[in-house]
């Protein structure tokens, strides 16, 4: 019982130290329909509960908790079908062809599986190596 209780406690700490980061993501992602950013943010924090297990504690918690809170935005965005369009909004592209290789590329890191989904996810929000290790 002990144990469960600091696991819980630590696990509310990391919750507070990230949170900017948590309100980022939620905020930054339409996943479709009216969703209150509350209730993503809720459903975020309950994926990193869940995930908290296969946390390593000897690497940073922020590309951990920024994975799993993408993620989830992701996971929202595909229970709405709804296209993934956020890249297009940086990129300066033009007419329908110009984005078939960002939706493409998106297809298939949603085809990899769990780990080399985030590990690509990561790379290409900029974090290193290092970090995402």
């Amino acid at each position: 019982m002990k144990k469960y209780h600091k696991v819980r406690e630590h696990f509310k700490e990391m919750i507070v130290r990230n949170k900017g980061l948590i309100w980022y993501v939620c905020n930054d992602f339409d996943v479709g329909r009216a969703i209150d950013i509350n209730d993503k943010y809720q459903e975020v924090v309950y994926q990193l509960w869940k995930d908290y297990p296969q946390f390593d504690s000897r690497y940073p918690e922020a590309p951990w908790v920024y994975a799993v809170a993408k993620n989830t935005m992701l996971m929202l965005k595909r229970k709405n079908n709804i296209e993934y369009d956020t890249l297009s909004d940086d990129m300066d592209v033009g007419g329908d062809a110009a984005n078939e290789p960002v939706e493409q590329l998106w297809q298939m890191i949603d085809s990899l599986d769990d780990d080399d989904r985030k590990i690509v996810t990561l790379h290409l929000e900029g974090y290193n190596y290092d970090e995402i290790a």
